[in-house]
């Protein structure tokens, strides 16, 4: 991570935040990221974006929304991975005024010449979320579907993972079983590997297969340890695989 290069340096500093995220060393990941954005200063946008991408990720992985926000809301022009973030950790919030704004003005962005067929899939997605952080489940699942028709995603591609809960809260979990096949797994971020055995083991635990439930769970407990408790979304964990008789 000391080549004179910054491109490769901060490339290389997001190979190494990646490497301690499979390794569940939170704070390793955190400072990892953060050094990538400091080097990426003044240099590669792109690159600066995913390092500011992999710090809001990391931090909501932990449940500290309102730093996310705090991160993001000077950066969030446009419809980009951070706009999603953004509007996810405003949710988490119950902050939904703001997430009505963010809607709005990607309306707007919309409206540019050109800029319709860019943002169509965007604007589904905002709407799957404001539809997830209201109760509606029904209506999330229509609009994360309608972003992946808008995107020209294949209809079992699992976009994210509220598409999951939501099918679950809705009853309808035995839906959510193409989303969760086997992907290639050199396509897979250690966030995405493990938040999928948190959803196979929420779906099969909805279906009643039990054992699937309870071996998911195990592996996730398995790979995260002690940092298991760091991490809101999947603090159930636990307690979900004692009932399933661990």
């Amino acid at each position: 991570t000391r080549s004179a290069d910054p491109v490769v340096r901060v490339s290389a500093l997001l190979g190494v935040a990646e490497s301690y995220l499979w390794q569940a060393r939170l704070d390793d990941v955190l400072s990892t990221y953060q050094r990538a954005y400091d080097a990426a200063a003044g240099g590669d946008a792109q690159l600066r974006l995913a390092a500011l991408a992999g710090l809001a990720a990391t931090r909501s992985m932990e449940g500290d929304y309102a730093r996310v926000v705090q991160t993001l809301q000077p950066a969030v022009h446009s419809p980009s991975v951070l706009a999603y973030q953004y509007v996810v950790a405003l949710g988490e919030l119950h902050r939904y005024p703001e997430m009505e704004a963010v809607q709005r003005d990607l309306v707007r962005f919309a409206a540019r010449p050109g800029m319709a067929a860019y943002a169509g899939g965007a604007l589904h997605g905002m709407q799957a979320y404001i539809a997830y952080y209201h109760d509606d489940w029904t209506g999330a699942v229509r609009e994360f579907r309608g972003a992946k028709e808008a995107t020209h995603q294949p209809a079992d591609a699992l976009g994210d993972a509220r598409e999951v809960l939501a099918l679950v809260n809705a009853g309808r979990a035995a839906e959510a079983l193409p989303l969760l096949k086997d992907p290639d797994p050199r396509s897979l971020s250690a966030a995405s590997v493990h938040n999928r055995l948190y959803l196979r083991g929420r779906v099969y635990e909805a279906l009643d297969r039990r054992p699937e439930a309870a071996a998911a769970y195990r592996q996730l407990v398995a790979d995260w340890g002690a940092a298991l408790p760091r991490m809101p979304r999947w603090r159930d964990v636990p307690q979900r695989l004692a009932r399933l008789g661990g």
